[in-house]
């Protein structure tokens, strides 16, 4: 966090510096307390503490124009996925619902969670009953998720995420154009601050054709189906 108010006072990534403001929660009370330390807190933060890189790395809209090597490895990454998942969250422009929605045509072997806020109906690969969905015993975990919008309002969404990214390790990358940082769970690996429409523009011409069905499609829809029937 601190690190990032630095980044944002010296105008990265939006090209305007200015103040910011640092909140620090203290807890209550203040005074030293007699009570044990849950270790558990820190374990999101166990693959950084043993790794030589950033635990997450931010990217701007420029980036995505100016840098084919950025723009290539985000492809590597969303074409290698084995276990990939699509999630939606916020858009709140119709460019952006527009765009979004031809870009998820290129991901059609991959299930697709929206949310409310999304704006979307039903993308190719879209998952109902989604919460439901995700309480299904069994269910594995993605290996790589790509976020495009806003904060989830599903908190077993948000659950599931955090879950494949701090026990199985798997990569989150987060498309959003808003500066508001919502990773209370440490699983962000790659932010990039562009609009969805940016980036499916620099994007879907790197991986159209080119990505794999992911194995998460079809254990996702059989439990649809079956959430349909209860």
């Amino acid at each position: 966090d601190v690190d990032f108010a630095v980044a944002s006072a010296q105008g990265k990534p939006t090209g305007c510096p200015g103040p910011v403001h640092l909140n620090f929660m203290f807890r209550e009370p203040l005074a030293p307390a007699p009570s044990p330390w849950d270790t558990h807190l820190l374990h999101p933060l166990h693959p950084w503490l043993s790794a030589t890189t950033p635990a997450s790395r931010s990217l701007s809209a420029e980036d995505l124009a100016l840098s084919p090597d950025t723009t290539a490895d985000l492809a590597r990454q969303l074409i290698s996925a084995q276990r990939g998942l699509l999630v939606v969250g916020g858009l709140w422009r119709a460019a952006d619902r527009l765009a979004l929605d031809h870009f998820a045509s290129y991901f059609s072997g991959w299930p697709v969670l929206c949310d409310p806020l999304s704006g979307l109906k039903h993308p190719p690969g879209s998952v109902a009953h989604a919460d439901s969905v995700l309480a299904f015993p069994g269910l594995p975990p993605p290996d790589l998720i790509l976020q495009v919008g806003g904060r989830v309002v599903s908190k077993r969404v948000g659950a599931y995420i955090s879950q494949a990214a701090a026990t199985e390790g798997a990569r989150h990358i987060l498309v959003d154009q808003r500066l508001d940082r919502f990773d209370e769970h440490f699983s962000v690996s790659t932010r990039v601050f562009a609009s969805a429409q940016v980036f499916a523009a620099a994007l879907g011409p790197q991986v159209q054709g080119k990505v794999r069905k992911s194995d998460l499609y079809a254990p996702m829809q059989r439990a649809a189906e079956a959430c349909a029937q209860q």
